[in-house]
């Protein structure tokens, strides 16, 4: 079947033969998708994937068949990305996020820390240095600090050993201290004797 012209537009009929421009380009998006589905947790998309490709092979595609794997495709991978979770980092701080493994991150730290003279020293920090480059990247700046405070407490624990001063501190969960706690907020609601 031929092209209809309605109004100066080009209609195209659904069991018209796909034009091969046309054609390749949506075999490029088709491909792009099967590229992404396995980062993004897609289970069901890759059977459409196959289903296309199947359909290809066996025979000529027209505008309909386009128009309808299209459709399938939306439907089935929209049903399946809603069931993820999707972050939007500010572009400002997206370079402090998650670097690939542990050790590009080792590479990076030492690049930043003066070749890493302070990272060898303290390689117990890694994993806070790295969770608090994700929590700012995720601009969870109280979650940031909370691991810089976890870092500079491993530095700080070792200044203290040089320098002889004590590392000995109360647990805030300690008898004593649940006691004394206690004790306070009694006091902080006890009718004042001015009253």
């Amino acid at each position: 079947m031929q092209a209809i012209r309605i109004d100066g537009r080009v209609v195209l009929t659904p069991d018209q033969l796909a034009d091969s421009t046309i054609l390749l380009r949506f075999t490029h998006a088709i491909d792009a998708i099967d590229r992404d589905r396995a980062a993004l947790g897609l289970e069901h998309t890759p059977e459409f994937v196959a289903q296309f490709r199947r359909k290809r092979q066996l025979s000529a595609t027209t505008y309909g068949d386009l128009g309808e794997f299209a459709a399938n495709i939306y439907t089935i991978s929209e049903s399946e990305l809603s069931k993820r979770l999707f972050v939007f980092l500010n572009s400002e701080r997206k370079g402090y996020f998650d670097p690939p493994s542990s050790k590009d991150l080792e590479v990076y730290l030492k690049k930043l820390l003066d070749t890493g003279k302070i990272i060898d020293k303290f390689p117990s920090c890694y994993q806070d240095i790295a969770d608090a480059r994700n929590c700012y990247a995720l601009e969870q700046d109280t979650a940031c600090v909370m691991h810089l405070m976890r870092v500079l407490e491993i530095g700080l624990g070792i200044l203290a050993v040089e320098f002889n001063v004590s590392t000995a501190r109360e647990n805030w969960n300690t008898d004593r201290s649940r006691a004394r706690r206690r004790r306070g907020l009694a006091a902080a609601f006890e009718p004042s004797a001015a009253s």
